[in-house]
């Protein structure tokens, strides 16, 4: 699975990424999420992370509800304020 193909199912089921104790990429707990998903968020991790730290949109939480705190950044860069202030503590 592409990261493209990745970020859109985790649009499409609202799958909210978290970090575990450990440090590593994770679901939020509870949450079902299918072997293929979660093996590529496994292969992707490492682009899934620097695109949480930059507060990327297309990893946003909460999309209908953040949407009002999207702002742009330049070069067709959007960011969450409410994600990167989340992930930043």
């Amino acid at each position: 699975m592409t990261l493209e193909e990745l970020l859109a199912q985790i649009r499409a089921r609202r799958i909210c990424l978290t970090y575990s104790r450990s440090g590593q990429l994770t679901t939020w707990p509870g949450q079902r999420v299918p072997r293929a998903i979660r093996a590529a968020l496994r292969s992707h991790s490492h682009e899934l992370q620097q695109m949480i730290a930059r507060g990327d949109i297309a990893v946003c939480e909460n999309f209908d509800l953040h949407r009002q705190y999207w702002t742009f950044r330049g070069q067709q860069r959007y960011v969450c304020a409410v994600c990167e202030r989340w992930y930043a503590a």
